[in-house]
C-alpha cells in the first residue's frame, strides 16, 4: 500500500495499521526478549532480535550493509529502495 503525495509515492508501514493499537502489531516479529521493551530500545537492538534473524544472517548484513541494528534495517537506503519499487509494482 502506497500514498501519493507530491507526486511521489510514500510506502505505509503495516505496523501502522493498527490504528487503535500499534504496538499489537509487533511484539510477535521479535524473540521472546524484546516483547516488552519500549520502542527505542526495539530500534537500537540487534538485528538478531528479529524472530528468523539468526547470528549468522546478522553478521552478514553488518559484512554486507554495515546493518547492526533494527533502526540500521528499517533505514537502510538499498532495503527501503528496494520496498519502494515492490510496492509500486504491486
Amino acid at each position: 500500500m502506497a500514498l501519493r503525495r507530491g507526486g511521489r509515492h510514500w510506502a505505509i508501514c503495516p505496523f501502522l495499521l493498527h490504528r487503535r493499537d500499534p504496538w499489537r502489531a509487533w511484539p510477535d516479529k521479535f524473540d521472546k526478549a524484546y516483547e516488552d521493551k519500549a520502542i527505542e530500545e526495539l530500534a537500537s537492538a540487534p538485528v538478531s532480535a528479529l524472530q528468523g534473524v539468526s547470528d549468522g544472517d546478522a553478521e552478514h548484513l553488518k559484512a554486507a550493509f554495515n546493518i547492526k541494528t533494527v533502526k540500521d534495517l528499517g533505514t537502510n537506503k538499498f532495503f527501503l529502495w528496494a520496498q519502494a519499487v515492490a510496492k509500486l509494482a504491486e
